[in-house]
């Protein structure tokens, strides 16, 4: 017994336990090397998988947590968003004048305190030009829907704002050469 536990685990190698087996029998030699062969093999492809199962479980638990921390990640965006729109949304109609958003901005430490922990530094942009790009519809107030878009439209990077102006004064260009085109057609 002890011969075939060693012979497994490391102990003696096969060969000298095989060379001790040959003149008793030689079917013993087969006997033993299937032996060793289907422990060593089979066994440790038994461990092997269940190791892999473990570890398959594992990352499906992780990706789980991932999403779990997305969406917890989500949530606190959505309401830190909210808090910021509600702080400087002086009425209770639920929109934001530009008047309320430039002086916000421009005179409360703490709104810009907010405004940097979303991802945006309203030191280096004008505010006027911020405003700009809040307000899509020009209409001179903004939801929280509005401020919400773009608050995600400028979050990250410094490139993410430049980007977003780069359209706002792309919108700007493509309506004027429609107003020349349409006043160059309204003079034929």
């Amino acid at each position: 017994m002890m011969t075939l536990y060693q012979g497994i685990s490391g102990g003696i190698d096969w060969y000298n336990a095989v060379e001790v087996l040959a003149p008793v029998s030689p079917i013993c030699e087969y006997v033993f090397s299937a032996y060793v062969f289907f422990t060593v093999f089979c066994c440790l492809n038994i461990i092997t998988g269940i190791f892999v199962d473990n570890a398959k479980a594992l990352k499906v638990a992780d990706l789980e947590n991932m999403h779990q921390e997305a969406r917890r990640e989500r949530k606190k965006w959505i309401s830190e968003v909210a808090e910021l729109f509600s702080k400087i949304s002086e009425n209770n109609e639920g929109r934001l004048a530009r008047e309320d958003f430039v002086h916000h901005l421009n005179h409360s430490d703490r709104i810009a305190t907010c405004f940097h922990k979303l991802g945006i530094n309203t030191e280096t942009t004008n505010t006027d030009e911020l405003w700009q790009l809040f307000d899509f519809g020009e209409s001179g107030s903004i939801d929280q829907d509005e401020f919400a878009i773009g608050i995600k439209q400028f979050h990250g990077q410094a490139r993410s704002i430049d980007l977003y102006k780069l359209r706002k004064e792309m919108r700007e260009v493509a309506k004027s050469v429609k107003k020349i085109v349409t006043s160059i057609e309204h003079d034929k």
